[in-house]
């Protein structure tokens, strides 16, 4: 029986120390980041860890109960049906998220006087279960799982081979004449123990065949449900007033910000600027903002630049039914996006569609309230109830008139829809940018937008990984549900890109504009 256990960095020895008595009682734990397997996607070898686990080990202490880590474990083992227990290291006030899923699993009391006996007899009950039949079959033509198989199926495999044997036997001496086409003796017990063998062979064949046929069909199923769904989809919230134009084609538009336009110097000539160059333009929770070029026009009058670092953590939108993986009294914690319809999905976990999206709306508004044309970002609507954005004011707020100025407006095309923003965000197509201009994708947090950040995933990932970069947002949605967005790991990871839901408060944010090198402004800078 393989043991997932589940636990914060900071009680990194204590899960050590459980997973030597574990292993030694028989089992066979996976430990991260001992069984992470050199040059594979920590987060990813984390996921196949739970998959292949038949129970999950929680060791609850206060670190483990706010960490987004450990709740992303519980969560998939949940979804997964994976019995989990918990091990108190210390008394613990669960958090909700935790509270929820842990309600109704089995829960082992702190370390006594003989130690972590309870854990392994925990274990022990738990294995004497009787096992589903595909797991059964696995385990048999798994040589990893040999050892654990039990006592009493082995006698059982051996009682079904004697019977096979023996009613092989009953036929060899009442087959008649076909007799001597039969092995007799010690040859006809090898025959019968080799066709047993192969029998299990076939059979542990059929099984993977079956399962790999099942969850190819079920993802299909999935893929066409979402699709249709998508679709189908036709109601669309209006824009707010200060929001970005969104256009089907590449075709001009009219002020990106809304409000009154802000007026353009005459052109003085351009500048001298180069990819990787660093330029200061406005201001965010009270600091300048260092923008790194990353891209040139051909004739030489625009910049396309990237801030330095992650200038604040917020979630990419909020979920549309007001309230994260909730609509009307019914939560859904533990269904997959892709069983939902994409409206649903936009309802429970945001909108992934940048277009529509809170955070593209809050870049490019200058106003002091600024107005959103669906769910607002409130906090409710948050993963964590937590990071709300909807009484803050635009982000070009911090810029002086002249600044403004100097922001030309860009046509973004993001999975198949264009828009003409002042501020946006990368894609991962445009990564590549950052790798020309020889920059790196690492990005870490402004002192600011950590002390702003109230879901603490920034320390909590920092502590975990030992790394002072964190994860931040792209624009472009994920391709196969309605609630996901693409966003660039940390160093820890390798810069894996991937995608989480949009209602996720605790990824940076990154912005990107073109400035306009012919304005008088910008030729005064340098």
């Amino acid at each position: 029986m393989r043991v997932f256990l589940s636990h914060s960095s900071a009680n990194a020895q204590q899960a050590k120390d459980i997973c030597d008595i574990v292993e030694q009682s028989g089992y066979k734990c996976f430990l991260a980041p001992r069984d992470i397997r050199s040059g594979c996607e920590y987060a990813e070898e984390i996921i196949n860890g739970i998959d292949n686990c038949d129970v999950m080990l929680l060791l609850l202490s206060e670190e483990a109960n706010s960490s987004p880590h450990v709740l992303r474990e519980i969560e998939r083992a949940v979804s997964k049906k994976i019995p989990i227990m918990v091990y108190k290291l210390e008394q613990v006030q669960l958090s909700k998220s935790m509270e929820y899923f842990l309600m109704t699993h089995q829960w082992l009391n702190e370390k006594s006087d003989k130690g972590y006996e309870e854990i392994v007899l925990s274990l022990n009950e738990l294995e004497g279960r009787e096992r589903p039949a595909e797991k059964a079959v696995q385990s048999l033509g798994s040589e990893s799982k040999q050892s654990a198989l039990s006592k009493k199926r082995i006698i059982l495999l051996v009682a079904a081979a004697l019977c096979f044997v023996g009613g092989l036997l009953c036929a060899l001496l009442l087959g008649g004449d076909k007799q001597e086409d039969t092995p007799s003796g010690s040859s006809a017990v090898q025959s019968a123990t080799s066709e047993v063998q192969q029998t299990a062979s076939t059979t542990e064949q059929a099984a993977s065949s079956a399962e790999q046929t099942t969850t190819t069909a079920q993802t299909t199923t999935a893929s066409q449900t979402t699709t249709t769904a998508e679709t189908t989809t036709q109601s669309e919230s209006a824009p707010p007033a200060d929001a970005p134009v969104v256009t089907e084609q590449s075709t001009t538009a009219d002020s990106a910000t809304g409000g009154e336009p802000v007026e353009v110097q005459p052109a003085v000539g351009t500048v001298e600027i180069e990819l990787g160059d660093s330029i200061t333009l406005g201001r965010y929770n009270g600091e300048e903002i260092e923008w790194r070029v990353i891209a040139l026009s051909e004739d030489g009058t625009k910049a396309t630049v990237i801030s330095q670092d992650i200038l604040t953590m917020k979630a990419y939108d909020a979920a549309e039914g007001g309230k994260f993986n909730c609509v009307d009294g019914e939560y859904y914690w533990n269904v997959k996006a892709v069983e939902l319809d994409a409206q649903l999905q936009r309802d429970l976990r945001g909108d992934n569609r940048w277009e529509q999206s809170n955070i593209r709306t809050w870049l490019n508004s200058y106003r002091e309230n600024v107005v959103y044309g669906d769910q607002a970002p409130t906090a409710q609507a948050m993963s964590e109830n937590k990071n709300a954005y909807n009484t803050e004011a635009g982000f070009l707020k911090g810029f002086t008139d002249d600044e403004l100025s100097a922001i030309a407006e860009t046509q973004v095309e993001t999975n198949g829809t264009v828009t003409t923003d002042r501020v946006y965000l990368l894609s991962s197509d445009e990564l590549e940018l950052l790798v020309e201009a020889d920059i790196s994708i690492d990005a870490k947090p402004t002192d600011a937008a950590v002390a702003q950040d109230q879901s603490a995933w920034y320390s909590l990932y920092s502590a975990d990984f030992g790394v002072s970069d964190h994860y931040w947002w792209l624009r472009d949605g994920a391709e196969d549900n309605a609630c996901e967005v693409k966003a660039v790991g940390n160093s820890y990871t390798g810069n894996k890109v991937f995608s989480d839901s949009a209602g996720l408060e605790g990824y940076g944010v990154r912005p990107v504009m073109t400035i306009d090198l012919t304005s008088e402004y910008i030729a005064g800078l340098f």
